[in-house]
C-alpha cells in the first residue's frame, strides 16, 4: 500500500521493532524484523513512538537528520484497535525547509 511513497513508511511495534515497511527503508539501512533504534545508524533521539502509544494520539516532528542530510517531516500514529502498533512515516522536505533547519557553521 505504501510502496510508492517517496520516503520511509513503517509499521512498528512498541519496542521499535519494524514489522513491515516500504522499500525506502532499504535505502537508509533499516531492516524489517529488527529494532529501528539498533539499525541504520540513524539517531532516534527525536523518536516519538513511545509518547504516541502512551497518549494514543498522533505525534509530529520536523527535524534535520545529519545521517541522511535531510529535513524530515515525521509522524507517529497509533493504529486504532491494535494495541502497541503504530505507523511511522516521513516526508523529505529538505528542498522546502527554512535555513534555520540546517546546521550552522
Amino acid at each position: 500500500m505504501w510502496d510508492n511513497h517517496p520516503s520511509v513508511v513503517m509499521l512498528g511495534y512498541k519496542v521499535r521493532t519494524i514489522l513491515a515497511a516500504n522499500p525506502q527503508v532499504d535505502k537508509i539501512g533499516l531492516c524489517r524484523g529488527k529494532r529501528c533504534v539498533k539499525e541504520g545508524g540513524i539517531s532516534c533521539q527525536r523518536c516519538q513512538d513511545n509518547q504516541a502509544l502512551k497518549e494514543n494520539t498522533g505525534k509530529h516532528a520536523v527535524s534535520y537528520y545529519s545521517e541522511l542530510e535531510m529535513v524530515l517531516d515525521s509522524y507517529w500514529v497509533p493504529i486504532e484497535g491494535k494495541k502497541d502498533l503504530f505507523l511511522h512515516y516521513a516526508a523529505d522536505i529538505t528542498e522546502y525547509a527554512a535555513e534555520r533547519m540546517f546546521p550552522q557553521g
